[in-house]
């Protein structure tokens, strides 16, 4: 479970670039096989909240900062960055500190 108190960060075991709007990002450590299904893309939201994963703020400062950014509810915010973090923590492209 997540917890929006905790700090997270970005692995150091990945490549992340930029292509035509969306942050595609490589696992170095997925095999020689096929690529595609170790792939991970991100929207322009998921491209903000990756980008403030500094390893320095809790989740709870990030969602209120992204909300504050989008002008959206903090709630609607807290349930799409939990989605995001629980997801690429399980892909190991994201660790808690």
């Amino acid at each position: 479970m997540i917890d929006i108190y905790s700090i997270y960060c970005v692995s150091e075991d990945l490549v992340a670039r930029n292509i035509e709007g969306e942050l595609v990002i490589v696992p170095l450590s997925s095999g020689i096989g096929d690529l595609t299904s170790e792939m991970y893309s991100l929207n322009t939201t998921g491209v903000a909240i990756w980008e403030k994963l500094d390893g320095k703020k809790d989740l709870k400062n990030i969602i209120t900062q992204i909300a504050d950014e989008y002008d959206t509810s903090w709630d609607e915010i807290k349930d799409d960055v939990v989605i995001l973090i629980t997801d690429l923590v399980k892909k190991g492209l994201v660790t808690k500190k």
